[in-house]
């Protein structure tokens, strides 16, 4: 049996709403939809009932830098970090297709990133950088 397919990933730069620029040399996309589980006991109830507590989205990118102008777009994201600007947006969006021809489009828009890890390793190898995210929801479309 076939399996669904993956990988047009794309992070989108916003600036006041408006598309500034686009990263689209990834290589490694992951995601876990974060849902925590509780057990409460209700007054008057033989059971406990369980909960689920939607807790946002984790992602792992992983991309190889074509230019410096991903690397300058980068630099927005710890200008908002530091509070210098605050209309910068990132919006995270990858496809899946699926072997009947079905296909998704996955979006985590406002997406927030951890630490930035750019490793260089020698003249003859490519830039990569490693960014670890999260975002407080996410959109799935059908196409």
């Amino acid at each position: 049996m076939a399996a669904a397919k993956g990988q047009n990933t794309v992070i989108t730069v916003k600036e006041a709403g408006k598309p500034v620029g686009q990263i689209d040399s990834i290589t490694s996309f992951e995601y876990t939809i974060k849902v925590s589980t509780e057990e409460l006991g209700c007054l008057g109830e033989k059971t406990d009932r369980i909960f689920a507590n939607f807790k946002g989205v984790e992602f792992t990118i992983e991309m190889v830098v074509q230019n410096a102008e991903a690397l300058m777009l980068f630099q927005r994201y710890c200008d908002k970090a530091k509070d210098i600007v605050t209309t910068t947006e990132f919006e995270v969006s990858t496809s899946i297709e699926f072997p009947d021809g079905d296909k998704l489009v996955v979006s985590f828009p406002n997406a927030f990133f951890g630490d930035l890890q750019v490793s260089a390793s020698g003249r003859e190898e490519n830039i990569k950088v490693t960014l670890p995210g999260r975002a407080s929801t996410y959109n799935q479309i059908k196409s």
